[in-house]
């Protein structure tokens, strides 16, 4: 499905940043899709990914497998959490000094 004819109502920056000093960087956005509508995980990735990070980004699941290799380390991850209004993306940047 093209991006640009996803059924999403809204989507809301919940955070962007740290949640304490010395912390990770996290990035959430409530995404809110038309009422009734159902969207695969793969095109809401496939949009998060596009407009929202701006990038690809691996799973939290793919991180900790490689969680040894300071390139996957620092590359960050992120997490999609279906919700009852659409899908939660979070994007978390581990803290680098």
């Amino acid at each position: 499905m093209d991006i640009k004819q996803l059924p999403i109502k809204e989507v809301k920056c919940e955070h962007s940043g740290q949640y304490h000093a010395y912390g990770d960087s996290w990035t959430v956005w409530n995404i809110i899709l038309e009422d009734g509508a159902k969207v695969s995980e793969e095109d809401i990735l496939e949009y998060c990914f596009a407009e929202l990070s701006k990038h690809r980004v691996q799973s939290k699941k793919e991180w900790s497998e490689h969680y040894g290799d300071a390139g996957s380390y620092f590359a960050g991850y992120y997490e999609l959490i279906p919700t009852s209004t659409g899908y939660t993306y979070k994007k978390c940047s581990p803290y680098t000094d």
